[in-house]
């Protein structure tokens, strides 16, 4: 069982960053070494994203951010770390807003969640990156530890917003509807932003169309349940 976003996150972190043992983001803002992780995390990140992970050079995150390259080795045990560590960075961002979203009114934390998680994968560099270049990410890909991380992040989504309106379900099958859920948010950041441009739909009407529909429909779940045969 997932309590809580916090529970989440170490349960899939540790299971992506298995086999790195360097301490990644510390929280001592105090720390001298967080400093310097930080801006090499925001040079890193602006980098995959712009021209993915396969041609980010560490030379040139290291020029850009003011270090010699073999400085990014004593925070980062490699690429692939570093990576993950950008990753990290930008899906702790979202934290405290999903921390708030737990304590909503049972009714409305799934809607709030949609459009969260909607909205990060539409705005947040490196997310929509992935989504949208697939093939500039394919190493990240074929972590091993993605899928079960993935597992984690549908077991959370299914007993903190689904579990409490959608009691009809057993377990197995509030995890299949948080993954559909989940591939659907995931699914959106391959939309290219000229397709809203072409149709003049903003993004937010976009993602609050979208929230309204996957809300309801989840929580319908229980009627079409019924009625299949």
């Amino acid at each position: 069982m997932v309590s809580n976003v916090s529970e989440m996150f170490n349960k899939s972190l540790s299971r992506r960053f298995s086999g790195y043992g360097r301490g990644i983001l510390p929280e001592s803002v105090d720390n001298p070494n967080t400093e310097v992780q930080h801006k090499i995390i925001r040079v890193a990140t602006r980098f995959f994203a712009d021209v993915g992970y396969r041609r980010t050079n560490i030379a040139d995150i290291a020029l850009e951010s003011g270090i010699g390259k073999g400085s990014i080795y004593l925070h980062f045990k490699n690429k692939k770390e570093l990576f993950l560590s950008c990753q990290l960075a930008e899906k702790l961002a979202i934290l405290p807003q999903l921390e708030a979203i737990e304590k909503l009114p049972k009714k409305i934390r799934l809607s709030a969640y949609l459009e969260l998680a909607l909205t990060f994968a539409t705005s947040a560099p490196l997310t929509k990156a992935l989504m949208s270049k697939p093939q500039d990410f394919a190493v990240i890909f074929e972590d091993p530890g993605l899928k079960s991380a993935a597992k984690e992040g549908h077991r959370y989504i299914a007993e903190t917003f689904i579990n409490p309106i959608v009691k009809n379900l057993d377990d197995t099958e509030q995890e299949t509807l948080a993954t559909v859920i989940s591939m659907v948010i995931t699914a959106i950041g391959y939309v290219p932003q000229a397709m809203f441009d072409a149709t003049e739909l903003k993004t937010e009407t976009f993602i609050r169309i979208l929230t309204k529909i996957i809300d309801q429909g989840t929580q319908n779940t229980a009627v079409f349940n019924q009625g299949e045969t």
